[in-house]
C-alpha cells in the first residue's frame, strides 16, 4: 500500500472520494491506499476547511416547529428538526455524514 505522499495526491484523493459517496474503507481497497493514513488526512483536510470557511452550524427557530424543538440548517443543503429528546449518538453519526458530503 502507498502510504506517504505529496499533499497534490492526498488532495486528488480527498477530492475524488468526496464525490463518489463511499466508505473511506472502500475507496482505500479500490485504490490501494492505507485507511488509517487516509482517515487521518481526510480529518485535516475537514478541519482545515472548517476554519478556512469559518463554518459554522446555523440553529434556526422557525414557526413551522413544535414546542421544544430545534431546527439545525447545514449550508443551504440540510435542515433537521431536533426534539427536546433525541439520541445524541444517532444525530452525531448523521452529522458525520453530512459532513462527508458537504
Amino acid at each position: 500500500m502507498r502510504k506517504y505522499k505529496n499533499k497534490n495526491f492526498w488532495k486528488d484523493h480527498i477530492r475524488k472520494f468526496r464525490t463518489l459517496g463511499i466508505t473511506q474503507a472502500q475507496y482505500c481497497r479500490e485504490n490501494n491506499l492505507s485507511q488509517n493514513y487516509f482517515s487521518r488526512v481526510f480529518s485535516r483536510t475537514i478541519k482545515a476547511d472548517a476554519e478556512k470557511n469559518n463554518d459554522f452550524v446555523e440553529i434556526i427557530k422557525t414557526n413551522k416547529t413544535t414546542a421544544g424543538q430545534i431546527t439545525l440548517k447545514i449550508s443551504d443543503k440540510y435542515s433537521i428538526a431536533i426534539n427536546e429528546i433525541f439520541n445524541a449518538t444517532s444525530l452525531n453519526s448523521l452529522l458525520e455524514i453530512l459532513e462527508k458530503r458537504t
